[in-house]
């Protein structure tokens, strides 16, 4: 039996396009009285994706009209390859502009629209998305 703070909402296939829409979230938080952490968030990138047989390459998956209880400290996390890239139709993943996307940080992403100046911004990004958050402009 997994422990509860290894607890997952949805895992994303490894397939392309896959959607998320109307969800809402409870208790995927991190926020207990011991000093172990979980791996607990409410949307997974890639399930399966360390196989060897998978076809290199992200997969683009959309979400649209989530909610997330005020306890849900972890919103996405990225799993390997960390090359998934999640749209945000309407800002609630993310809570930036609609059609944002969020990709995990690796040098492919270090271009204009994809880092912010802000470190406070940046680190609060990581915390709740587990990645970086690109301007629709992407």
């Amino acid at each position: 039996m997994s422990h509860p703070r290894d607890s997952k909402g949805i895992t994303m296939p490894r397939n392309d396009f896959f959607s998320v829409e109307g969800a809402s979230f409870f208790n995927f938080n991190d926020d207990y009285d011991t000093e172990e952490v979980g791996d607990m968030a409410a949307l997974y990138t890639c399930s399966q994706c360390e196989l060897k047989e998978v076809i290199n390459g992200g997969r683009v998956h959309h979400v649209k009209d989530l909610y997330f209880h005020s306890d849900v400290t972890r919103r996405l996390k990225f799993q390997i390859p960390y090359n998934d890239a999640v749209v945000d139709v309407d800002g609630s993943l993310t809570d930036q502009d609609a059609w944002s996307t969020v990709v995990a940080d690796n040098n492919q992403h270090h271009i204009t629209e994809c880092i912010w100046d802000d470190a406070t911004a940046v680190a609060a990004s990581y915390e709740m998305l587990g990645g970086i958050v690109c301007s629709p402009d992407v």
